[in-house]
């Protein structure tokens, strides 16, 4: 299911997979403090 996905658009993906983790990730942080 994800191997053409990885595989047209690897870097691409990984940085905006990435992006979306550290969204998530930062949000409730900065929302708590």
């Amino acid at each position: 299911m994800a191997g053409p996905y990885i595989e047209y658009s690897g870097p691409l993906l990984a940085l905006f997979k990435l992006t979306r983790a550290m969204m998530l990730f930062a949000m409730p942080v900065f929302l708590i403090t």
